[in-house]
């Protein structure tokens, strides 16, 4: 039997949330499956699909049950995989970037893209033209990290588009408080913060005219490191001053293009392995790098016609639709096969619990210290000085 837990605490479905809602109705098609909102009548034995925010709290019920489960959007600083690891049949993340950080545990791995299931009005029309318009507005929905990183990277070219763009940004702010533009010498009044909600970013996408996906970490380098690193020094490593140096979190998901797609808006992306897997530049959205990129890509956005801006983003939401069935497919093949679950796995996750601490450790002292690419490694740092 196959189970889905489908959490409530949070006021809302959280398999939807997850966009497994569609992958439990497709394997309720093929298999014997159900939703449930507790472990305890599950039989033992059992496949649990569950999310990661779900795990601590239930451990010694899967523990006690047996229960082989697939983890939907793991956790890398979460205690909860890595004690339940020998229970763990396979993962279910939302990214390239996600995926490496699982591939260690030799588990079946899924890349499946997670937005909400928004499901827009007929009563508005997201058929919009931008040309001509004075002023654009630049939705961004998201976490607020990504967007404070994002301004704090680009606010340079940000101050230039703030004279004919404003920016609308929806966001928990009531858990996780404001940002405030002017710490990025930017106008206040080209900014405007709403409260992350179903219907609020529903009405903010019927007026929008670009959607922003920015997902890049600021990575400062240090004039020394890249002098040392230049190929007249270096022999075997062909390092150039203006290589490009990309850091993300493991955690990017391309998925929040996907609401931009369904309402006709055009998707500005910042280039991480799953943003380009998904767009392919200025056919179904845009990709860009640095702030030049981004300037380009704006105007370019702007001067697209109605008729273009609606090609856009139905061949978007056509590669949506194609890598959510292909994630179904691999799964449901999966689940027909023989699950086995390998026993001799506590040595391995405890070894990659003892790696998490270290690297928490060396990202404190990183802070204070040269360049936190380097990771504190004393050896490592002195390999890129001499070379090797």
């Amino acid at each position: 039997m196959i189970y889905f837990l489908t959490s409530l605490d949070e006021g809302e479905d959280l398999v939807e949330d997850k966009c497994v809602h569609e992958l439990s109705r497709a394997i309720v098609n093929y298999r014997n499956a159900a939703v449930t909102t507790t472990i305890e009548n599950i039989e033992n034995k059992s496949v649990l699909f569950i999310c990661s925010k779900d795990l601590k709290k239930r451990i010694a019920e899967i523990r006690s049950k047996n229960l082989r489960i697939v983890i939907c959007d793991p956790k890398v600083n979460s205690s909860a995989e890595l004690d339940l690891i020998e229970n763990t049949i396979a993962y279910i993340v939302s990214s390239i970037e996600q995926q490496s950080c699982w591939s260690w545990t030799n588990k079946r791995l899924f890349i499946l893209p997670m937005f909400k299931m928004y499901t827009l009005p007929k009563s508005i029309d997201y058929s919009k033209d931008s040309k001509n318009k004075k002023e654009i507005t630049i939705l961004y929905h998201g976490n607020r990290v990504h967007f404070e990183n994002f301004l704090a990277r680009s606010h340079k070219i940000v101050k230039e588009l703030c004279e004919f763009c404003k920016f609308v940004t929806v966001y928990n702010f009531e858990k996780l408080g404001r940002y405030n533009p002017i710490n990025y010498n930017l106008p206040k009044e080209k900014f405007r913060h709403v409260q992350y909600g179903h219907e609020s970013l529903i009405k903010e996408s019927a007026r929008a005219d670009l959607g922003l996906v920015p997902n890049l970490l600021p990575s400062k380098t240090n004039i020394w490191l890249d002098i040392v690193s230049l190929k007249i020094i270096r022999r075997k490593q062909m390092f150039e001053l203006f290589d490009h140096t990309l850091r993300f979190k493991t955690s990017s998901n391309s998925g929040r293009c996907h609401l931009f797609a369904l309402a006709n808006i055009p998707v500005i992306a910042e280039a991480t392995p799953s943003s380009c897997n998904l767009i392919e530049n200025s056919v179904d959205g845009f990709i860009y790098m640095n702030n030049y990129d981004l300037k380009s890509v704006i105007h370019e956005a702007i001067n697209l016609s109605f008729e273009r801006r609606l090609e856009m983003s139905k061949k978007l939401r056509a590669k949506f639709r194609a890598k959510t069935k292909h994630a179904q497919t691999r799964i449901i093949d999966f689940l027909s096969d023989q699950i086995t679950i390998k026993t001799d796995e506590s040595e391995l996750a405890e070894a990659y619990r003892k790696e998490i601490i270290t690297r928490k450790r060396r990202s404190l002292l990183g802070k204070i210290y040269l360049r936190a690419h380097y990771q504190l490694n004393p050896r490592l740092l002195l390999k890129r000085i001499v070379g090797y």
